[in-house]
């Protein structure tokens, strides 16, 4: 899990992976998608963390990036941390497809 100290430097915070979906066992790593002011990723041990600025995951969402959607529509009491930003999101099947 993220400490709160690196949960301090990001302004959003998604689970994302196996841990999310309920498929994952002993060896399992913790997957986190992170908004924030620079794009980076990261791993330490079993943590993996992909951080991407505000604008680049709504280009993402926009894109239609299944692991953007999936964050966007993840539930409420599964986000570790939200802020008051929002993004739009606006159904395109062509790109959907």
């Amino acid at each position: 899990m993220l400490s709160q100290t690196e949960l301090m430097k990001y302004d959003i915070v998604y689970p994302y992976g196996s841990r999310v979906y309920g498929t994952f066992n002993n060896n399992s790593d913790y997957d986190y998608i992170c908004i924030g002011n620079q794009p980076e990723e990261w791993q330490n041990g079993l943590i993996n963390v992909h951080v991407y600025t505000f604008e680049h995951f709504q280009q993402m969402i926009n894109e239609h990036h299944i692991s953007a959607l999936e964050c966007l529509f993840l539930s409420e009491k599964l986000i570790i941390k939200q802020s008051n930003n929002k993004f739009d999101f606006k159904l395109n099947l062509q790109d959907l497809r």
